[in-house]
């Protein structure tokens, strides 16, 4: 009995010979910061915005590309083929562009939060993909998740971190890096109380093209307009690192990394705004 003594102190467990010992109630835990029912409460209005993109090092070079884009959710069974997954709650994603061209991607409900699992262009083929986790079902600022996917493609390595936006006060950002052979992308979406997603940032870095970015503006659900932030204010990582980040992702650097190594160099990322800079502050 004394050899297993210290182990059952060690988890939590008070033991007393001949006497019952009556344990303190623990302390309460305080409540997660965000969940993903409040992530996706929003789902079922429409969002609107205007999408910027293009290809080299300038985030706003005069000939860059933006298109009015309208993003609508709603729930949907599951198309012929799908992988069973038990998820609840299938719900379809499509955004439409102005030439009518549209990306629907697929998500669903599950345990360890919200995942996505699929998507096609216009009304073509689904395609598959293994489930990822979108938004976790409880989470906060500091908190992380990684994984290994293994696609047809290869493999990836996926890490996502939770941080606080600075597009708004007491609103979140989770920022998702995905590593796999010659490629990098990196993707930061911003999520705003009583709004839900307002915005989005992104790059997508190979070696031997020039350097894919897109980002967001002018967020609005319905005649409502949500927070906004001018993009010289918007943190992204410099592209230089992450151009000989994805050159050195050879196959056997893949294989040998893990998931939580996927992430961006430390010091290759802009210091955010300082919390006084939030928009709704104004």
């Amino acid at each position: 009995m004394q050899l297993l003594a210290p182990h059952l102190q060690a988890a939590g467990i008070v033991l007393l010979i001949g006497a019952c010992a009556k344990r303190p109630k623990p302390p309460e835990l305080p409540p997660p910061a965000f969940t993903s029912t409040a992530w996706t409460a929003h789902r079922d209005q429409s969002l609107s915005y205007t999408d910027h993109f293009g290809l080299g090092t300038d985030r706003q070079a005069p000939d860059h590309t933006t298109e009015a884009v309208r993003e609508h959710c709603a729930p949907v069974d599951l198309p012929e083929g799908a992988p069973e997954l038990g998820l609840e709650a299938p719900t379809a994603c499509r955004v439409e562009h102005p030439d009518g061209t549209s990306v629907t991607t697929l998500y669903g409900r599950h345990e360890v939060g919200e995942v996505y699992f699929g998507g096609r262009t216009n009304d073509g083929e689904w395609r598959f993909h293994s489930p990822k986790v979108s938004v976790p079902a409880t989470f906060d600022p500091g908190d992380r998740w990684s994984a290994r996917h293994t696609e047809p493609t290869g493999d990836q390595l996926r890490r996502c971190d939770v941080e606080a936006t600075p597009w708004c006060a007491g609103g979140a950002a989770i920022t998702c890096v995905t590593l796999r052979i010659h490629h990098v992308t990196w993707v930061r979406n911003h999520w705003c109380p009583d709004h839900g997603h307002v915005g989005h940032e992104g790059l997508v870095v190979r070696p031997d093209q020039p350097p894919f970015w897109s980002w967001s503006s002018d967020p609005r659900r319905g005649e409502q307009a949500l927070p906004d932030l001018p993009v010289e204010q918007r943190p992204i990582p410099d592209l230089e690192v992450l151009m000989g980040l994805a050159h050195a992702l050879t196959p056997g650097v893949v294989d040998r990394l893990s998931p939580d190594e996927a992430r961006i160099p430390e010091g290759a990322e802009a210091t955010p705004p300082p919390p006084a800079d939030h928009p709704s502050d104004r």
